[in-house]
């Protein structure tokens, strides 16, 4: 039973690592609701490195915290390596972007035991073929990993958490194979437990509003 092999933990890690100007940034700032037009009034003294907010899985609220990583392919420390899950972002409409990806999962992570997702960011633009020897898509097929997840914060309203629910929930569950993480089932049922609790949530707060 997946519920019963999960951690008690309440609060997980996730680094953001990408090249410059890949859209980590603006994959934290969406996790806050942040669109790219909120995201553009944020002044530059005013952004952070870090983002926290909860998260839903099977019904149960976690905190998810994410944590940008300046770009250095050469040297991560211990800090930067440290966590539940990774993010390796990139640009889908750079050549160049993908590059750095591969080059810190082959360094860093290919022996690691931390769960890695591949975020297509800024996927409202061209998909433009990237300068690897892989594709992608090949490259997280390679290396087992999910395929690359697209993700773009240029939205009307806030963007989706559906990506921050999945990472969540590949930190309760590290010890479980891709094939596992990739069953369309385990998904629905983790995110079915977070529509839920929003119903249920919402049910309350118009119940409470009739008191008054």
């Amino acid at each position: 039973d997946l519920q019963k092999k999960q951690t008690q933990r309440s609060v997980f890690r996730c680094n953001i690592l990408g090249a410059q100007g890949s859209g980590k940034s603006g994959f934290l700032q969406a996790f806050l609701g942040r669109n790219l037009q909120r995201q553009r009034r944020i002044r530059e003294d005013h952004k952070s490195f870090y983002a926290i907010n909860t998260t839903y899985v099977y019904g149960q609220e976690k905190y998810l915290l994410l944590h940008e990583v300046m770009p250095d392919v050469d040297f991560l420390s211990e800090t930067e390596l440290s966590c539940d899950v990774v993010c390796l972002v990139y640009d889908i409409n750079n050549p160049s972007s993908f590059e750095y990806c591969a080059k810190v999962y082959k360094q860093y992570f290919i022996d690691s035991k931390t769960p890695c997702v591949v975020i297509a960011a800024k996927s409202d633009l061209y998909d433009v073929r990237q300068h690897y020897s892989l594709s992608p898509h090949d490259f997280c097929r390679k290396h087992k990993l999910h395929p690359p997840q697209p993700f773009t914060c240029n939205t009307a309203d806030a963007p989706s958490k559906d990506i921050y629910t999945r990472l969540t929930t590949m930190a309760m569950y590290p010890h479980m194979a891709q094939a596992d993480l990739k069953n369309s089932t385990f998904w629905l049922r983790a995110s079915l437990g977070a529509t839920v609790f929003a119903v249920l949530g919402f049910a309350m707060y118009r119940a409470l509003l009739k008191q008054r």
